[in-house]
């Protein structure tokens, strides 16, 4: 076989492998968005599960609201950073200038309460968060960030999870937005991190 033949067999059989790798890729990536699409869908029939068993003990008077949970109004919201409001301006203003615009035209000072919808950021009206008043208390927080009575977290509420092993199959949800996101979060106190950084204050307070 001379140099020629030989390159070209060489360079047909490296094409093959380079496809079938390809292929295996793209094979793999398919699967994994396929089984990730599942479990986010059982997940799903889980959280409607909860709530429908909320509205069957809570009574007619809450379904509404336990059918379609205002996140905003639970006990500890915020209580993750990826819950805080993103300070931003609106889409559709941001996308074609206006709120530059708008800005330089004095708008910021003359429609104070028209810019604060449309366009905060550029206004620079956004509302910085708090930090928990128990942070500024001699024996620092809870993990719900209550106020700790004693040291080593005396006085704080049960820190754990309230679906154990729902909590362990879909801990990487702690960190994702949406409803199911949300759901692990103020569910899965421990399997998100919660339990452990009330550790963290406790020993942080001892040490003082």
């Amino acid at each position: 076989m001379d140099v020629k033949k030989q390159s070209l067999v060489l360079f047909f059989i490296f094409c093959q492998v380079v496809n079938t790798t390809v292929d295996a890729a793209k094979r793999a990536k398919v699967t994994s968005e396929l089984l990730e699409k599942k479990r986010d869908e059982l997940l799903s029939s889980f959280v409607d599960g909860h709530l429908a068993n909320e509205v069957s003990t809570q009574g007619s008077r809450v379904r509404r609201y336990v059918q379609r949970p205002d996140w905003t109004k639970h006990p500890l919201f915020p209580l993750y950073p990826i819950d805080y409001t993103v300070c931003k301006n609106n889409d559709r203003e941001e996308k074609f200038g206006l709120c530059k615009i708008w800005k330089d035209l004095g708008f910021c000072r003359k429609r104070k309460y028209i810019m604060k919808k449309f366009c905060q950021k550029e206004c620079g009206l956004c509302k910085a968060l708090a930090p928990p008043i128990c942070q500024s208390t001699t024996y620092g927080c809870c993990w719900d960030n209550t106020i700790a009575e004693g040291p080593n977290g005396q006085g704080c509420p049960a820190c754990y999870d309230r679906y154990p092993h729902t909590c362990k199959q879909f801990d990487d949800y702690c960190i994702k937005p949406g409803r199911n996101g949300r759901f692990i979060r103020y569910h899965c106190f421990n399997s998100c991190g919660r339990c452990a950084m009330q550790a963290g204050y406790a020993a942080k307070n001892h040490r003082a």
